[in-house]
């Protein structure tokens, strides 16, 4: 009967072990988190891994993130919010560069949707552009014709975003119409629509050079 109770006592204490984890793993898969959108703009394969930064700042035992992005394509994660230590690693596994990077939901109790991005190349700058100068006055055929000189100066810089970290384009542009970085420029808009589009260009790039280099990357997406 002693033998008998104890099984019974190391079945239950097992049973509830289990539970417990069950629990955890449960809560921790059903928690709020962030999108991320991870591009890599270079022409080589990259992985990039996130690991979660505990509070006694020792990194955690597994990865949150770990994927292999090919050369201008993107993959879409979903992170819990917390401190995380983000690094890319190239094709050979050899780390390429790493950061740090705090993330945290505008709403704790809601998953947030709405992309912060990265880019692994980590050698760009990203710019949100105006683009209404393209379709005002003369059609945008007739624009992009004729875009030469100094209309260029037309198209207005709102903001600059560091590719090498985590950033987020926030909704003053995204619930506009908005062009993101692989998406093609529409042709048309609504009347008093506002345009806007995301551009990456190199951080060596002389500061004189940037709107027109940002303006070529314009007239080639309409080619």
């Amino acid at each position: 009967m002693n033998k008998v109770f104890k099984i019974g006592c190391l079945i239950f204490v097992l049973l509830f072990i289990i539970c417990v984890v069950g629990v955890t793993i449960e809560k921790w898969n059903n928690a709020p988190t962030q999108t991320i959108a991870f591009l890599n703009s270079s022409k080589e394969i990259k992985s990039v891994t996130l690991e979660r930064i505990k509070e006694n700042g020792q990194l955690s035992d597994t990865y949150t993130v770990n994927r292999t992005v090919e050369p201008n394509k993107t993959v879409i994660e979903k992170v819990p919010e917390g401190n995380y230590k983000v690094s890319v690693w190239k094709s050979d596994n050899n780390l390429y560069n790493s950061t740090e990077y705090k993330i945290k939901l505008k709403n704790p109790k809601e998953s947030n949707y709405q992309l912060y991005r990265f880019d692994l190349a980590m050698d760009k700058i990203y710019a949100i552009v105006n683009l209404n100068a393209l379709y005002e006055g003369n059609s945008f055929a007739d624009y992009m014709s004729n875009a030469v000189g100094t209309q260029h100066k037309k198209l207005r810089i709102e903001k600059f975003y560091n590719g090498g970290s985590l950033f987020f384009v926030p909704e003053t542009y995204t619930f506009r119409t908005f062009v993101d970085i692989n998406d093609e420029i529409p042709t048309r808009v609504k009347y008093g629509e506002v345009v806007y589009g995301l551009y990456a260009f190199p951080k060596t790039l002389p500061g004189n050079q940037v709107q027109d280099n940002l303006f070529r990357q314009i007239i080639d997406k309409t080619k």
